[in-house]
């Protein structure tokens, strides 16, 4: 709608969502500035005939606009003002805690990385020390005790070693090192006796193959 020298549009909250249907006379800049909002802030809603936005894919939009004098939302009353303003307060508090949840995940990745390098150098250091965990007269290879020290400082990643390297005596030796009082492993069923045999060349804990009546009874 247009009034005067001012172009109102307006601005209805869904009633059964946390979207608002946004309404306004044909605008070609205001709906190119709507197009290039994330695809989950926006979609276009045929039966109203409108822009269908989020509460901060709204704000975006307001904020494009704030050195404008001639455009104006409204949002058909203070209350109706109000609750969108808490609303942008709450989901631009999700959003910021978003990104520094991914900012600690990157920086995670970066300690990871290079935590790995440093392993290779002073993986001797850890060694004794998961040994000590394991059967008596146990012995891992380097790149066995370097996954070990890097599970436990990740505490969950994917191993993606080639078949034989010892991802299962890894994934043991790292679960001994947790000090777990029980442990549920998911494998294919060709593998259940190998990971069973295994616990027991490597452990002193006991195992159970569900379904079976064996059990490792160290």
């Amino acid at each position: 709608m247009i009034e005067g020298d001012k172009f109102i549009v307006f601005c209805e909250k869904k009633p059964d969502g946390e979207t608002y249907f946004v309404y306004f006379a044909i605008n070609k800049q205001l709906s190119d500035r709507i197009k290039i909002l994330p695809k989950s802030q926006r979609t276009w809603n045929p039966t109203n005939k409108s822009w269908e936005l989020s509460a901060i894919g709204l704000y975006t939009v307001i904020l494009s606009y704030r050195k404008s004098e001639k455009i104006f939302f409204n949002f058909m009353g203070e209350e109706n003002k109000s609750a969108f303003i808490a609303q942008v307060k709450k989901e631009d508090e999700t959003a910021r805690k978003s990104v520094e949840d991914l900012r600690r995940q990157l920086e995670k990745n970066d300690k990871s990385i290079q935590l790995k390098v440093d392993l290779e150098n002073d993986y001797k250091n850890h060694e004794s020390l998961i040994l000590s965990k394991l059967k008596d007269g146990t012995s891992l290879y380097k790149h066995q005790i370097i996954g070990v020290c890097f599970l436990e400082f990740v505490n969950s990643a994917l191993l993606s070693l080639e078949m034989g390297l010892g991802k299962t005596a890894i994934s043991i030796a790292y679960a001994e090192m947790r000090g777990y009082d029980k442990v549920f492993v998911i494998t294919p069923n060709s593998l259940k006796f190998n990971f069973y045999n295994e616990v027991a060349k490597f452990t002193n804990s006991r195992a159970y193959i569900v379904g079976s009546k064996k059990t490792n009874m160290n």
